[in-house]
């Protein structure tokens, strides 16, 4: 087992996320801090450096997941494994709130991953909102100010949910 992650295969990783956190879908171009190669199943729990078990992640989301593998669904009280970014699809385990500020957990497997990861985490929200200006332009939205957050305002958002929830990442 290799201690760290070499350039290449972090280029590959970076490259198959196409510049997004695999669990909060924030754009590594709004990101304040830089994204890390995270071992989905990590290396304590004898998760291994190779692609099928790594993921290109937001500095907030590897933080807070850490050594995390499962949790309790709010809404069950279930021990429930968080989404593997290389076994799952992204839109069948989560959705974007009516405004697309928040991620929202469809599943167990969603809900434990938005609880423990902290998907909704109040100054990483903008960033992840930014980067879907580009595909509300379409629809003559335009975006607004609110103090800390970045929101876009519109009453197009029906139209546009069923084209991002298509985005996913693929492994």
């Amino acid at each position: 087992m290799s201690e760290r992650v070499s350039e290449s295969i972090r280029r590959i990783v970076a490259a198959r996320s196409r510049g997004y956190c695999e669990y909060c879908r924030c754009s590594e171009k709004f990101a304040t801090e830089s994204f890390t190669v995270e071992h989905i199943k990590p290396r304590k729990a004898g998760g291994e450096t190779v692609l099928e078990n790594l993921a290109w992640s937001c500095f907030g989301c590897n933080g807070h997941k850490h050594t995390k593998t499962e949790g309790i669904d709010p809404e069950t009280g279930e021990k429930i494994a968080l989404y593997n970014p290389r076994q799952q699809v992204w839109s069948e385990h989560f959705g974007w709130s009516d405004d697309f500020t928040q991620v929202i957990g469809k599943t167990g497997c969603g809900r434990v991953t938005v609880e423990s990861l902290r998907l909704n985490r109040y100054k990483e929200i903008g960033l992840a909102v930014a980067p879907r200006r580009k595909y509300c332009s379409w629809l003559n939205t335009f975006p607004t100010s609110v103090p800390g957050l970045r929101v876009i305002r519109t009453s197009s958002f029906k139209q546009l949910a069923p084209f991002l929830s298509t985005i996913q990442m693929t492994g």
